[in-house]
């Protein structure tokens, strides 16, 4: 699951940091920091936002590979909301995060057991 929240252009943003501020003010919407960067951005940004620009990378050892870069604008909260979870209703025990594994091992000792 992400924690990602894909921003609207009405949306408004608030940079703290005077030297990341795209205009005279900390505060922009979503549409005005597009706005500056259209008109600031060399070329077509229409390319670098939507569909990618062609290129290679070379990066980890794997040589070079084809692709695809793009440019997005992205927000991540500082406290991501915790995942709700679900009361289980076959126990009133708590879930355990090793209920699988206990499970996959059991599955592969009954394989051991079969052969």
């Amino acid at each position: 699951m992400s924690d990602e929240i894909y921003l609207e252009n009405d949306d408004v943003v608030s940079v703290s940091q005077a030297g990341f501020s795209l205009s005279n003010t900390t505060t922009s919407t979503v549409s005005e920091i597009k706005n500056f960067l259209r008109k600031t951005w060399p070329g077509d940004l229409h390319g670098w936002i939507f569909d990618g620009i062609a290129c290679r990378v070379l990066s980890g050892g794997k040589g070079w590979q084809a692709g695809r870069i793009r440019l997005r604008l992205e927000f991540t909260p500082s406290k991501p909301k915790l995942p709700e979870q679900k009361p289980s209703t076959a126990t009133s025990e708590p879930v355990s995060p090793l209920d699988d594994l206990r499970s996959q091992l059991n599955d592969f000792q009954s394989q051991l057991d079969i052969e």
